[in-house]
């Protein structure tokens, strides 16, 4: 699992003519799409988590074929030097990096006084590893051949980061990606037994897509270098490129990329400042072309320096940056609400649509905390029963779920009582049901409630020695937080 190094990862050769992928790969990567399809379709988290293990199961065997070179010793000082050397401001004088401990890992730590507003670093565009990629990268070869590139600019950076990989000691940047984390605690790079801590966590159908779609883009990324590499195309990513090291820089981009003005990039120095809540300060000079970041409040001597990420929930947090802040919220908790096959879906559609909840995602503006959660409503027939997916939101998922509930006369009733107000954002359950709906839908709410918090002993008590301890906290905090939202009055 530690696939990282600034040298070369895999000794390869020159690019031939009619380079092919070998059969069991290509097989084993097409079991795994046939997966990755068929869970699109199940109706429940327990077949969702059946099918995500065989999912792991087919990855485990795609790793098995591939061999990975072990890469050299972290060397910090060089590429504290490596940022000066490329005007990146305040190092060696005002900060350097540091290992703080277990859980945050490297930091950076001041070595003088910052007020709040000082600017603490700036690193200028020059220093970063971007996409779109300079004119006359070889790396284009790759990210021009398909539009997919295009509509996910965070694979296209990986590649160009790969490609930086494959140069070695070449490279300009070998100093930085000899630098970065061998390791990391987001779900994509997180072992079988701990995902198996977020089995059946209202986190465990975003943690599967996300694995899934990795697996799906390298298999999409091996037939474009396959293409390349017959027409002896050499675009610095060989196509014996194993699926570890394409998750490792999928990881990489997940914790640490950030957004400039027309670019996608990896902000060396930047990257390594650690998240502490409130407002970001870091700003762009579109004029001087340089990252700035501003202290974000006053910082002593020797102190560690700190940003923040932005406001993500919990959720979010584990996803992409591989922590989970104590006591922080989650907005969403998905759960299944099953029931029979049902004629009267179109109606119940209707009803919920004229109040404002659509069949898919939308903005509920009832909520006041800072990050607007989402209702997702989603209805599956391909299987024997239907379900409906809803999180827990208060006035939202009582509609949701009274609806559901309505007999026949009920939802006819409804339907042309909401009509009249069709569109309206705001879901009052008032104006809706009567005391008898309103009733049925409370207490199923609460059921699902009970039935969805009865998971968590299962899924929490697994001992394993390959869960990280950093992990299991992070778990523990995300489904803390889950618990905490579900508390339905």
């Amino acid at each position: 699992r530690r696939v990282h190094g600034g040298d070369r990862f895999i000794s390869f050769q020159m690019v031939k003519k009619k380079a092919q992928l070998p059969a069991e790969l290509k097989a084993k990567l097409g079991i795994a799409q046939d997966i990755i399809d068929t869970l699109k379709d199940v109706g429940s988290l327990e077949e969702e988590w059946f099918g995500f293990e065989r999912l792991l199961d087919v990855i485990e065997e795609v790793e098995a074929l591939q061999n990975i070179a072990t890469p050299p010793p972290v060397d910090m000082a060089a590429f504290e030097k490596w940022l000066h050397s490329n005007g990146v401001e305040g190092i060696p004088e005002q900060w350097s990096i540091k290992q703080i401990d277990e859980i945050e890992g490297n930091g950076v730590v001041l070595k003088t006084a910052l007020k709040h507003g000082d600017v603490a670093l700036k690193v200028p565009m020059s220093a970063m590893i971007t996409f779109p990629s300079p004119p006359g990268s070889k790396i284009n070869l790759l990210l021009m051949s398909s539009p997919f590139f295009q509509e996910k600019p965070t694979v296209a950076l990986a590649c160009v980061l790969l490609s930086e990989v494959y140069s070695g000691s070449a490279s300009r940047f070998a100093a930085y990606i000899n630098a970065l984390p061998r390791t990391f605690t987001v779900p994509l790079f997180m072992t079988r037994a701990e995902l198996r801590l977020l089995r059946l966590s209202g986190a465990q159908s975003t943690v599967i897509q996300s694995i899934a779609a990795a697996i799906s883009h390298y298999a999409y990324i091996l037939s474009v270098l396959q293409n390349l590499h017959s027409n002896n195309m050499n675009c610095g990513i060989p196509i014996t490129l194993p699926f570890k090291l394409f998750r490792w820089a999928m990881c990489v981009l997940l914790t640490r990329q950030n957004n400039i003005p027309q670019h996608l990039a990896l902000i060396p120095g930047f990257d390594f400042v650690n998240h502490e809540s409130g407002d970001p300060t870091a700003d762009f000079d579109d004029k001087t072309k340089h990252l700035i970041l501003y202290a974000k409040r006053d910082f002593a001597e020797g102190s560690e320096l700190y940003m923040s990420y932005g406001s993500r929930d919990a959720n979010l947090m584990l996803r992409y940056s591989g922590f989970v802040p104590e006591g922080l919220a989650v907005t969403q908790v998905v759960a299944n609400l099953h029931m029979a096959p049902d004629p009267l879906l179109k109606a119940r559609t209707t009803v919920l649509s004229n109040i404002g909840v659509a069949p898919f995602q939308m903005v509920a503006n009832e909520s006041t905390e800072e990050i607007a959660p989402t209702i997702t409503f989603t209805t599956s027939f391909n299987q024997p029963g239907a379900y409906f997916r809803v999180n827990f939101l208060g006035d939202t998922i009582l509609a949701v779920v009274g609806v559901a509930l309505m007999n026949k006369l009920e939802i006819l009733d409804c339907m042309k009582r909401t009509g009249a107000k069709s569109g309206q954002t705001e879901v009052r359950v008032t104006d809706l049901f009567d005391v008898t709906v309103l009733e049925r839908a409370k207490e199923r709410t609460q059921q699902l409630s009970r039935d969805f918090l009865s998971q968590y002993p299962s899924a929490q008590s697994e001992a394993s020695p390959d869960i990280r301890e950093d992990v299991r906290l992070f778990v523990k905090r995300l489904k803390e937080a889950e618990q905490r939202s579900l508390q339905i009055e």
